[in-house]
């Protein structure tokens, strides 16, 4: 009697469809290095692409930080960023599901490890301090007047 083999289960990566990029978004992407500054035009998706790059990291089980000017840039891309998780399990605690998601303190926590929390510079030039993150994604910087102080830490 055989015993049947049980098939593995598909990774987080595997069940996830992230979003494609455009020729321009690919060549920024293959074309990166440790740190980046992308300066185009309105709606050359910028914040798109980096979305993708969120993902792909927290998908990898590495700890991603998103930063914005503000709670309105923050919010349409905290939904941006959920969006693609819909082919996983949403899990309502620690231990269940493929993922878990806190709307009150945008933060994104995948089964793998993988973690992606999102900042608002508004009123709170120390978004982020004293954590430690393989990728942070500044989106909508040119329009952060206390970013230089958050970067430098003061």
């Amino acid at each position: 009697m055989r015993l049947a083999q049980k098939k593995a289960k598909p990774s987080l990566a595997q069940r996830v469809t992230l979003p494609g990029l455009y020729p321009l978004q690919k060549q920024i992407k293959a074309e990166a290095l440790r740190f980046n500054v992308v300066n185009i035009g309105r709606r050359a998706g910028k914040t798109y692409l980096g979305v993708n790059l969120a993902l792909e990291y927290a998908l990898a089980g590495k700890r991603v930080a998103w930063i914005a000017p503000n709670y309105k840039y923050l919010y349409d891309a905290w939904a941006d960023l959920l969006k693609p998780l819909s082919s996983l399990t949403r899990g309502v605690g620690t231990g269940t599901g493929d993922y878990t998601s806190n709307e009150s303190k945008y933060r994104i926590e995948l089964v793998n490890g993988g973690l992606i929390e999102c900042w608002s510079l508004e009123n709170n030039p120390d978004a982020g301090k004293s954590r430690e993150y393989h990728r942070v994604i500044f989106d909508e910087a040119a329009i952060a007047p206390q970013l230089k102080g958050a970067w430098l830490g003061g």
